[in-house]
């Protein structure tokens, strides 16, 4: 946010603000443009009232957050009401990639909106591998970026198209992408000292498990070690999935504590042992032992996957003294942590 001539950086409980708190900051501020993350409980919570969007970028919808949506519907329903605060001249970026988008595209187009398709029926642009076609003039761009994998390649054409449409040169875009250095805690990657890799990512469900860990796989990794855990009072009815992806793709599910929530460990604790009942998977509640454990067994060509966190703080205290998992690797990266060979046997 620009304030008085000064960039402040804020720190938020929420990913969408309370409507209050949102309008005094924007009127205080100096900035052109405003680009926000609006959440399914932040429309259902009415946090945006009073807004009006010039674009509104839906990527995709997947099984998450029933918890609090009850079911897919419901959830569908919620980031289906994001449109409705377009513009009467407002434009929406959609990626087709199921029925949810198709139908909201039918949906929005309903409403009298401009809609720029990505992929689906009738698309304005496609993606082919790394590369974005606008459909009218057959021009390609790249979409290369530091950061890999089909979900960020589809997140950076849904950047892409917003831009070009905001009426940024096109050729500009591309060149900002190819140069965009990525985001902490998202595909964030840790080179070891014994060669093999380490990757930090936000994923936290089993869509998600497999955009990152088909990625990882596609990189010749020799093994793959999943860290990854759940949070509680959260969406349960997904943990089974969660599971079953990571099993899918990983040579081991080191399975550890995410955000409890006020769930007592030794529930937590029941609840892994319970889901992870199975040759492939250990558990170490102490998020940072689990960590380290992958460390220790990872050879030259070997990856490890921690994943559900990305860069944010732990909510619990572990055994080393550490804030989050990127500073757990920058942790033993600066001790200089290396393997036990004990410990490489159970390869």
């Amino acid at each position: 946010m620009l304030y008085s001539g000064v960039f402040l950086l804020l720190l938020t409980t929420h990913t969408t603000l309370d409507p209050l708190t949102f309008h005094e900051l924007a009127a205080k501020s100096k900035d052109q443009v405003i680009i926000m993350e609006v959440s399914s409980h932040g429309l259902v919570q009415q946090r945006v009232e009073g807004l009006e969007f010039d674009y509104c970028i839906f990527t995709n919808i997947e099984h998450e957050h029933l918890d609090y949506h009850n079911d897919m519907e419901s959830y569908y329903l919620a980031k289906q009401s994001l449109f409705t605060y377009l513009k009467s001249n407002g434009k929406a970026i959609l990626l087709s990639s199921n029925e949810w988008s198709e139908r909201l595209n039918t949906y929005v187009t309903s409403l009298g909106r401009e809609v720029i398709k990505i992929n689906g029926s009738s698309p304005t642009y496609t993606i082919d591998i790394d590369k974005i076609i606008e459909q009218q003039t057959g021009n390609v761009f790249s979409l290369t970026t530091q950061m890999q994998g089909e979900h960020n390649i589809n997140n950076a054409a849904a950047a892409f198209a917003t831009s070009v449409h905001f009426g940024l040169d096109p050729k500009r875009v591309e060149l900002t992408l190819n140069n965009f250095k990525g985001i902490p805690g998202r595909y964030q990657l840790f080179p070891l000292p014994n060669s093999a890799t380490a990757v930090v990512d936000y994923a936290h469900t089993a869509n998600a498990f497999h955009y990152i860990l088909d990625t990882v796989k596609s990189q010749n990794a020799r093994m793959i070690y999943h860290v990854f855990g759940f949070r509680g009072n959260r969406d349960v009815q997904k943990r089974a999935r969660m599971i079953e992806m990571s099993l899918k793709y990983a040579d081991r599910c080191i399975l550890t504590f995410d955000d409890l929530n006020g769930v007592p460990a030794e529930q937590m604790i029941n609840e892994l042992e319970n889901l992870g009942a199975h040759e492939k998977c250990v558990i170490y509640p102490d998020r940072t032992e689990a960590i380290k454990y992958a460390w220790e067994i990872a050879g030259p060509g070997d990856w490890i996957v921690i994943t559900g966190k990305g860069n944010e703080a732990y909510k619990q205290s572990y055994s080393l003294s550490t804030k989050s998992d990127i500073d757990t690797l920058n942790y033993l990266l600066s001790t200089k942590h290396s393997a036990k060979p004990e410990l490489e046997s159970l390869l």
